[in-house]
């Protein structure tokens, strides 16, 4: 599989992922506003009331099922190392649809702006330091080629 690929996939996981959690989020406070709580969400699987909540977290999950089957592709070519704190892109996404989705009715904050600040700073710094092993490894085997 190509790179290219591979990275697409790698964004479809965080994208879907992202999506199902707040589709989770969403149809949790359905039953929250209702009154309603854990219990309430079990006996409504199991007696098959209230369509649209049942269909919203069934497609959650499907959502989520498909973020692991491109999660799953992506590492035919990224090492776990590499892909895995991509994936960490999700909990911003998840903080700002939270926020800017109606209907979630989440708040925003300090604290919580700068959790996401050092989140994407902890991608850009393992992100940089998988490139430069990658060069270094590059220069290590290639200088030793010269001298065999």
């Amino acid at each position: 599989m190509r790179a290219s690929t591979a990275t697409l996939f790698l964004i479809i996981s965080v994208a879907l992922s992202s999506a199902a959690q707040l589709l989770f989020r969403f149809v949790m406070q359905q039953f929250e506003s209702s009154g309603l709580g854990l219990s309430s969400l079990i006996m409504t699987v199991a007696t098959g009331l209230n369509v649209v909540d049942l269909t919203l977290l069934a497609t959650g999950m499907v959502l989520y099922a498909f973020s692991m089957v491109s999660w799953v592709l992506a590492l035919t070519r990224y090492d776990v190392s590499q892909a895995y704190p991509v994936m960490s892109i999700s909990y911003v996404a998840v903080y700002f649809g939270a926020i800017l989705l109606p209907g979630l009715n989440e708040s925003i904050s300090l604290p919580s702006l700068c959790g996401v600040a050092l989140i994407v700073m902890g991608v850009i710094f393992i992100a940089h330091g998988n490139k430069s092993n990658n060069e270094s490894d590059k220069v290590v085997s290639g200088d030793k080629a010269t001298q065999a």
